[in-house]
């Protein structure tokens, strides 16, 4: 039975919740996730200098919350983390679902099988426009083949490896047998395994 008082959130949650609308703010206005390597293009630019710490402190705190929400959702320990902050990362992931690794790699695989489909090849590197997909590609292969090899690299998996694949395929170049991966694990443990990376030396989602 309410006793007619209203619970009134304590200063941290509401500071937690404030950092929060920074990022989808952040997200918003510059169409990606803030970084934790972000510079300053001009380190004589005080304002731009203030910017890059602020982004990059803004990302350290995002990258931490991050990681203890996906240990909230395997129903392991995560310091900091409740069913009301899940949920609220939850809706702001779902928003901004393009930005997430999957979806950041799926578009530039989208990118890259629509030009390999209609030309049977990529843009040059000449090509300013394209140039950061033509070097992900690339990336791509390298990630590929040390997969291939049985040494996880890149965030490469069993799934992508086989997308990857079909457009070498396309393109007329070598593909590679899997070989047993010498950590000993399986390519399903590798798609699993996938988004278990650390923040770093972080105690909990505050």
């Amino acid at each position: 039975m309410s006793d007619g008082v209203s619970v009134q959130p304590t200063a941290r949650e509401t500071e937690w919740h404030k950092k929060l609308v920074e990022v989808d703010a952040f997200a918003i206005a510059h169409g990606r996730w803030p970084s934790t390597t972000a510079e300053s293009e001009d380190l004589n630019d005080p304002i731009k200098v203030q910017f890059a710490a602020d982004e990059m402190a803004l990302a350290q705190w995002w990258s931490r919350v991050k990681y203890y929400f996906k240990k909230f959702v395997n129903k392991q320990p995560a310091p900091g983390m409740d069913a009301s902050r899940a949920d609220a990362i939850t809706q702001l992931i779902a928003k901004h679902e393009s930005l997430e690794r999957d979806g950041v790699w799926d578009a530039r695989y989208t990118e890259c099988k629509n030009k390999i489909e209609t030309d049977n090849k990529l843009w040059s590197y000449k090509d300013k426009e394209h140039e950061k997909t033509v070097r992900w590609w690339n990336q791509q292969k390298t990630f590929y083949r040390k997969y291939r090899k049985g040494k996880p690299f890149g965030g490469m998996t069993e799934e992508r490896a086989n997308l990857i694949e079909g457009l070498l395929k396309i393109l007329g170049e070598d593909t590679l047998v899997q070989q047993p991966m010498q950590d000993g694990s399986t390519p399903n443990d590798q798609n699993n395994n996938q988004n278990n990376e650390q923040p770093g030396d972080q105690s909990s989602a505050e």
